[in-house]
């Protein structure tokens, strides 16, 4: 497979494919979140997260480093070969969840998918 850090993207794909999968089966409640929404807004983020773990905020909120995202690494063919994998190999709650990013990682050479 002509794909850029071909082993990479398979161990990415098969960990979500595999907890999706898990958690269905096991009836687990689970939550989505997206690393860079804690750029845009984290308290939003952290109020999301706690509510679901049903835990209070305590505290005081550290500052987000946000390193942009990875749309500079790979040439415009690179990075279509990489979604055109990312799409095959996933299950389609996979393909869901990814298609913030592969939307956005076909087209973009910018450093941040949109919300």
């Amino acid at each position: 497979v002509d794909v850029p850090c071909h082993e990479m993207f398979y161990q990415y794909v098969q960990w979500h494919n595999n907890a999706l999968r898990a958690t269905k089966e096991l009836n687990i409640p689970t939550l989505t979140i997206y690393y860079e929404d804690f750029h845009y807004d984290m308290e939003g983020q952290i109020k999301k997260l706690t509510d679901f773990l049903e835990l209070p905020i305590t505290g005081e909120t550290l500052p987000f480093k946000w390193g942009g995202g990875y749309t500079q690494y790979f040439s415009d063919e690179e990075r279509a070969k990489i979604v055109t994998f990312l799409n095959v190999m996933s299950d389609p709650a996979n393909r869901d969840l990814l298609m913030r990013y592969t939307n956005y990682f076909a087209i973009s050479n910018e450093g941040t998918p949109s919300k």
